[in-house]
């Protein structure tokens, strides 16, 4: 499989290098943006080199393929997005985050369809799965806009002396395709 860059109407998305490293800092230290995220906030660009160096080789490894948003109009980086494999390749994870900046803007809305169309129609995948902590509205919107259907609201994780319940949503082929 090949990770490959796209774009959308107001969007460039392209495989995540190290040359958006202070631009990534600067969103995963955000402890808004991290709110919703499994992650604390990052305390030092080093985290975030590890982070995209694990992204690096996730997609060397075709696991995970992981990419960096940037506007169009400016070339300013927004955010990241992921698709990561699962089930021998059969299912797709569609992870996001974006710099508080840019939230509710559209931005997510506009991305998610074409993550998805990807996920079918370039990866061949049997279905999507996108994730959300509970309280995260905004990602519930999106998810549930782009035709998910929840199945999962079993799922916990421990951060900062809080636990969390994490929605599961799935987007089959069948459904996609009569949509």
């Amino acid at each position: 499989m090949n990770i490959f860059s796209f774009e959308t109407k107001r969007l460039y998305v392209k495989p995540i290098d190290l040359d958006c490293i202070l631009d990534m800092y600067n969103i995963c230290s955000n402890k808004n943006v991290t709110r919703y995220l499994t992650f604390k906030p990052h305390t030092n660009i080093s985290q975030t080199k590890n982070v995209i160096l694990n992204m690096i080789d996730a997609y060397l490894h075709n696991s995970s393929y992981n990419y960096a948003i940037y506007l169009k109009e400016n070339n300013t980086f927004i955010g990241s997005c992921s698709l990561t494999f699962k089930n021998d390749y059969k299912c797709i994870e569609i992870g996001y985050l974006l710099d508080e900046k840019y939230w509710n803007q559209g931005y997510m809305s506009e991305l998610m369809p074409k993550l998805i169309e990807i996920s079918f129609n370039d990866y061949h995948v049997d279905y999507c799965l996108a994730k959300h902590i509970y309280e995260n509205y905004a990602s519930k919107r999106i998810i549930e806009k782009n035709h998910f259907k929840l199945i999962n609201n079993q799922e916990t994780f421990y951060k900062s002396y809080h636990f969390y319940q994490i929605l599961t949503y799935v987007l089959t082929r069948q459904d996609y395709e009569n949509l």
